[in-house]
């Protein structure tokens, strides 16, 4: 029976964890989920304050739906886009911010259309 060296076990077991490798994934992601969030609670306020008193009416309740909405949507959005960025991860999440930035700077962004 042939004996294995310690480098023949390692790559049978998997043993050969490359920490800087997880550590630089582990950053990313923290990265990309930070970024997500932050989009997402700054989008999801602005279009949920936007939107949300379309409904008002007499006595300026319209306004504190809007209130309510923006409130709502600052923490939907934020949990909402960071926890799609995480599955998106930081490469893809970080092609899409920068593409929602440059059309905010460019002036074709366009966030409350409802077409």
């Amino acid at each position: 029976m042939k004996q294995l060296t310690v480098f023949e076990m390692e790559e049978l077991s998997g043993g050969s964890i490359d920490l800087m490798g997880a550590l630089d994934f582990i950053v990313k992601e923290i990265g990309a989920i930070g970024l997500g969030a932050s989009l997402g609670a700054a989008f999801g306020s602005g279009y949920a304050g936007r939107w949300g008193g379309v409904g008002g009416g007499i006595l300026g309740f319209g306004a504190l739906g809007q209130g309510v909405g923006m409130i709502a949507g600052l923490f939907i959005g934020g949990i909402g886009f960071g926890v799609a960025a995480g599955i998106a991860g930081w490469d893809k999440t970080y092609e899409l911010a920068q593409k929602a930035i440059n059309s905010i700077l460019d002036g074709t962004f366009n966030l409350w259309s409802d077409n």
